[in-house]
């Protein structure tokens, strides 16, 4: 009888650092301090680009990948997932299957929300019915599930189909647990402060300005948290946000899509910088619901246009690290045979001139940008223009604008992250056909089958093979151009300690102190 509680099928630790210890370390980077004591006491100040305007787990936009930085301070997670699969406990004991399709949650005894609520399996029912909906749009791992309390501290979940890596999404979302009443709140259609169960509280938002959170003093990891209040602060503009950290207002900064040259500098300088290595990375994708996007010759020229070395120095003056395979090479279904198809702008030339011979010409391509993606869209547009009878429409916007481009599906080509430690966090829900994250309308049987196959089995060898399928297929089809590996990355002031990243790049608050 397999029992995930204590392993979470085969991986590398290689592979990526879901949880990076802060005294572990790398060849590249630091992870923060750890000696000493922890000292409690005193505020932190980190600066993050862009606000989700949402705390809802369930329904935050599509475009805020940074969620978790707001909304882990408040909510916690129910487990965390180590390099080697091993299940962490945080809020939740143990997560345990035998079968990969009926999960048992149990919850820490005693557990209390903020407010002294009780935080027991009925409330943690409560939230996982309500992320199985299908008006969730971001805890797609819960869709279809049912659930039963089997006792006051656990709740069993029914899947609708296996999936190996559930625990996983525990880590983000779909395991952030809000008090009943909040729940109440949000299903009347209002929008309160949340209230749960997570290491801080948050005490005052500004929209688009400033969060600041105060220290839970009934969090169930006693003497954590060992800061008595965290405010983030909202600064769009990356170069802003690092002449800020410079000049010492600051005591964290971290931006998706940062500036490599920048935190290069910051690095050499004596900062600390936690830079998570991820499958995927930055990418465009295309809307695959309108002309001319929706054509794969056009998919293609645009992939074939761009010249990766040429963006890094343009961008970031070389020092980006660019990416033409999906995976890194420290993954375990990494295959350097599978590479993207770029940088041929003569068989660029060649498909375009073909479908602007059944459909006319120009070809107009609108790429609407924001915040710090900005650059990056200039530079592939200038690259894109090269084409002859190729017209691209840059459009520099905010971020609201470009949810509402999304849901209206007004755009041929847009930013976003494709990113995990294994294919099964993220790419999942993001490329199966009507997957509840899949917006741009892409859809193959063939990349839905490698999917599930991953999802479900934790085979390695199968799990390869699948994965080097999936691979072989997206470079086909080209739904989106991969441009470059790093996502996040954060930078700190050398007082900062106890810092540990988890998922896509957020650091644990509740262990953060400052030595100083």
């Amino acid at each position: 009888m397999k029992r995930a509680s204590l392993r979470l099928g085969v991986l590398v630790a290689a592979l990526s650092l879901v949880v990076s210890s802060c005294s572990g370390g790398s060849s590249s980077d630091s992870r923060g301090g750890g000696s000493g004591t922890p000292k409690s006491g005193g505020t932190l100040t980190e600066i993050f680009g862009t606000d989700p305007n949402n705390l809802d787990p369930s329904t935050a936009p599509l475009t805020a990948d940074n969620f978790a930085r707001v909304a882990t301070p408040l909510y916690d997670a129910l487990v965390y997932v180590d390099p080697s699969g091993k299940i962490i406990p945080r809020l939740a004991e143990s997560v345990t299957s035998t079968d990969n399709s009926t999960w048992s949650v149990k919850l820490r005894s005693g557990l209390a929300f903020s407010d002294g609520e009780k935080f027991d399996a009925q409330a943690l029912k409560l939230n996982f019915d309500r992320y199985s909906k299908p008006t969730a749009t971001r805890t797609v791992d819960l869709r279809g599930a049912t659930t039963n309390v089997l006792d006051a501290t656990t709740v069993e979940v029914h899947l609708p189909k296996p999936n190996a890596y559930f625990p996983r999404a525990l880590m983000a979302q779909s395991g952030m647990i809000a008090a009943p009443q909040t729940i109440d709140q949000w299903n009347a259609g209002k929008r309160p402060i949340p209230i749960a169960a997570g290491p801080f509280k948050l005490s005052d938002y500004q929209p688009n300005t400033r969060y600041t959170y105060v220290r839970n003093t009934t969090y169930w990891n006693a003497p954590r948290p060992y800061l008595d209040k965290l405010i983030i602060n909202i600064i769009p503009q990356p170069t802003q946000g690092y002449n800020t950290f410079r000049s010492g207002q600051a005591d964290i900064v971290g931006y998706s899509p940062g500036l490599p040259k920048v935190t290069d500098e910051l690095k050499q300088a004596g900062y600390q910088r936690l830079n998570p290595s991820f499958l995927g990375g930055q990418v465009f994708y295309f809307n695959l619901k309108k002309a001319p996007t929706n054509d794969v010759r056009v998919r293609q020229a645009i992939a074939l246009s761009i010249n990766l070395d040429e963006i890094n120095e343009q961008v970031a003056e070389g020092h980006d690290q660019m990416a033409d395979t999906l995976f890194p090479k420290d993954s375990p279904f990494y295959n350097p045979d599978l590479k993207e198809p770029l940088n041929n702008l003569g068989q660029a030339q060649q498909l375009i001139d073909s479908y602007v011979a059944e459909h006319g010409g120009p070809v107009t391509i609108e790429l609407p940008a924001s915040g710090s993606t900005q650059p990056y869209a200039q530079a592939i547009a200038q690259q894109i223009q090269r084409l002859n009878n190729v017209k691209v429409v840059l459009d520099l916007v905010d971020l609201p604008h470009i949810e509402a481009l999304i849901s209206a599906g007004t755009f041929s080509m847009l930013y976003t992250i494709y990113y995990g430690v294994d294919p099964a966090d993220n790419l999942y829900q993001q490329l199966r056909c009507g997957a509840g994250r899949n917006t741009i309308g892409y859809c193959n049987p063939k990349v839905d089958q490698a999917l599930e196959t991953g999802q479900t089995t934790d085979d390695l060898t199968k799990r390869k093979a699948a994965y080097h399928t999936l691979e072989e297929e997206l470079w086909k089809d080209m739904p989106f151009v991969l441009i470059s590996r790093v996502l996040l990355q954060n930078v700190a002031q050398k007082y900062v300690q106890g810092f540990q990243t988890y998922g896509g790049g957020d650091i644990d608050m509740s262990g953060v102190w400052l030595d100083k």
